[in-house]
């Protein structure tokens, strides 16, 4: 019997380097939060400007983006995703306090006993996920994932998710034609639809670019099998796209109510759905 090459290699939590990869993940949690704080700043000041004369919308998407591409892409690379995804969690608390002291001139939001509570259990989960939560996961085998893309159940999952995030966004850029569907900023599934439509583009950017780094990691070696897999260069080709629909999104977001609501909303969302696509 032959034997089967996967790409599976046990990365050892350690090492050194992985806990470089979850601090990076850390402070690009925080960067990304204060970026989004940005974004929404311009809800609440650039709403009566044409999306794209909104300047601090794009400082705000630009320095999130900075974040993602940098600090994440190095954390990526250097750490394991069962590492990584407990540290999304700790945008809720950063949001949080950035809502309570009014980063960047945003309205200050009041602390309640749950929201500190709520904290509380956030922080604690991560150490609590960070500490005994990875399992030596390795090297993602990029051949079994080309794979998974045309399977039954990914088919489902992803029509139904476009399918929604495709909607959301038609609704709102084509005002003339679907803006009578479009419910109002403050409405209670405003929140609920930006926030599921760009924490899905979150995720398969995420995705996308885990398998570049992985792909990457794997040709500093030498190694130059991955560039005969299909999905590597369907990350390649749509990374920009999805990731664009995702600033895009973000200020549908940011817009629909208070940061302690909108930003959680967002986050869960990302977290969620990102262990799902995985």
């Amino acid at each position: 019997m032959s034997n089967i090459t996967t790409d599976a290699e046990a990365i050892n939590t350690s090492d050194p380097l992985v806990w470089v990869g979850f601090a990076c993940a850390i402070l690009s949690a925080f960067g990304s939060c204060a970026a989004l704080m940005i974004v929404r700043l311009s809800t609440e000041k650039e709403a009566h400007l044409p999306f794209c004369q909104r300047r601090l919308f794009f400082i705000g998407a630009w320095c999130n983006l900075a974040c993602e591409a940098g600090l994440t892409t190095v954390a990526l690379a250097l750490s394991p995703l069962s590492l990584l995804s407990p540290v999304s969690g700790l945008t809720i608390v950063f949001g949080a306090v950035f809502a309570w002291v009014g980063l960047f001139g945003n309205k200050r939001e009041k602390a309640t006993l749950i929201e500190l509570a709520a904290l509380s259990v956030t922080v604690t989960g991560v150490g609590i996920s960070a500490s005994f939560g990875p399992s030596g996961q390795g090297i993602p085998d990029l051949y079994e994932t080309s794979f998974r893309l045309i399977s039954w159940q990914h088919i489902i999952y992803a029509t139904v998710g476009w399918s929604i995030a495709i909607g959301w966004l038609s609704v709102v850029t084509f005002d003339k034609r679907l803006g009578r569907f479009r419910p109002r900023p403050d409405h209670p599934i405003t929140a609920p639809l930006a926030g599921t439509t760009s924490g899905w583009m979150a995720s398969y950017s995420l995705s996308m670019l885990k398998i570049l780094m992985t792909a990457l990691r794997r040709a500093f070696t030498g190694d130059l099998t991955p560039a005969r897999y299909p999905v590597v260069w369907i990350s390649v080709v749509l990374l920009i796209p999805v990731a664009s629909g995702q600033i895009y999104s973000l200020n549908s977001v940011m817009g629909a109510g208070g940061t302690n609501y909108v930003l959680p909303w967002y986050t869960v969302m990302v977290i969620v759905l990102s262990a799902t696509a995985g």
